[in-house]
């Protein structure tokens, strides 16, 4: 990753931005959304599988400060949902995710309260919260 960076340095021209986008690794909020628009929270996914990646991207982003290759100008968390029809679906993103191909999720179980909080106005849906980080730094001129 320090490679990288010390690549990225070389090519930008000085004084662009550079933006660092990822998730943040954490426990994530997973609940149900019945068609009225009200949420029941069943509880969290464990978001660890990327973990020693993150700090090993961290750990290169400030060496790369220190070096004085780059410059923070800012840094910003906000939160993404996603949303899944069943909880299947839940399952399969979450099996294709590197951070979270590791969480035991309880389909089965989350899948029948979705059917439970189904009702006459609609079927009720499955949200994800993740939580993501958005770093801008700028190419030192050096």
């Amino acid at each position: 990753m320090v490679d990288a960076l010390r690549e990225i340095w070389r090519v930008v021209v000085p004084g662009c931005i550079i933006l660092d986008l990822r998730p943040v690794t954490e426990q994530h909020l997973v609940e149900i959304v019945m068609p009225c628009g009200a949420a029941e929270p069943l509880g969290s996914v464990d978001a660890y599988g990327a973990a020693e990646e993150d700090r090993a991207a961290n750990g290169a982003v400030e060496h790369a400060l220190q070096q004085g290759w780059l410059v923070r100008e800012s840094t910003v968390r906000f939160g993404v949902e996603y949303w899944f029809d069943t909880a299947e679906e839940l399952d399969v993103f979450a099996r294709c995710s590197r951070r979270l191909r590791e969480a035991r999720l309880a389909a089965g179980e989350i899948e029948v309260r979705r059917r439970q909080l189904s009702g006459a106005e609609g079927e009720a849906r499955v949200r994800f919260h993740r939580t993501m980080m958005l770093d801008r730094h700028r190419r030192h001129s050096r």
